[in-house]
């Protein structure tokens, strides 16, 4: 499958001024965070972005979608994928992952979803959950970017119970998209089992015409390339 740009249905974005990690540095930590949509409410997400930054070597991490459960993550994922440490560095850069989740009405706490799905509620309200899994290694894991916009990060040391609040001074960086305008940004095959990000001139959220960077996960195989082009073309790819 195909993703494209689309249309940014929620943004949580800006200056990077710290991290939060999927390790606390003694013990695995999950980080989640609000999703909560700027307008109404699309057909479904086509792709998520999240600023992400590696502490030591990096790890491969999960990322999930849940349904919220009485304002805390459901305990179990409607939608997962695999990002590999590959795709992470020490400086935290915006990493486009494929989604392609549709809206249905499977939204039950504390019992697993139907179709792998979630419900979208209407544009002011919280959602639905990010949550990327913790890492057992204390010095090799995962960093979230944050800043201080507003309070949605909440954490966990199992990733099911004991949900805590950051704080006002939290505030996980992510945007949302759903539909098919603007530029290529990512491939899906086998629901998530391999998959390609490809990032552009400018920035990596706005999509503009020149491919930079482009990431491959097929398991075992994992390639970062960056691409040079001179008047247009082609030159050098590492």
């Amino acid at each position: 499958m195909l993703i494209y740009q689309g249309q940014e249905y929620i943004a949580e974005t800006g200056t990077t001024l710290g991290h939060i990690g999927s390790n606390t540095g003694s013990a695995p930590q999950w980080v989640a965070v609000q999703a909560k949509l700027s307008n109404s409410a699309p057909l479904g997400i086509s792709r998520i972005e999240l600023y992400l930054a590696s502490a030591g070597t990096g790890a491969d991490i999960t990322v999930e979608l849940r349904p919220d459960n009485g304002g805390v993550p459901a305990n179990y994922a409607a939608w997962s994928i695999t990002v590999p440490r590959e795709f992470m560095t020490p400086g935290t850069q915006v990493i486009s992952i494929p989604v392609n989740v549709l809206n249905a009405s499977v939204d039950i706490p504390g019992e697993p979803p139907t179709g792998g799905s979630l419900q979208f509620g209407a544009a002011g309200t919280f959602n639905f959950w990010i949550v990327i899994d913790g890492t057992a290694d204390t010095a090799n894991y995962c960093e979230v970017g944050t800043n201080t916009a507003y309070t949605n990060a909440f954490t966990s040391a199992d990733g099911l119970t004991g949900w805590t609040s950051q704080g006002a001074n939290i505030n996980v960086q992510f945007a949302v998209y759903y539909g098919v305008n603007g530029v290529l940004r990512n491939t899906y095959e086998d629901y998530g089992a391999r998959w390609t990000a490809i990032d552009y001139t400018n920035s990596g959220r706005d999509g503009n015409t020149t491919p930079t960077v482009i990431r491959e996960y097929t398991g075992a195989f994992r390639s970062v390339r960056t691409l040079g082009f001179t008047n247009g073309q082609l030159t050098s790819v590492a």
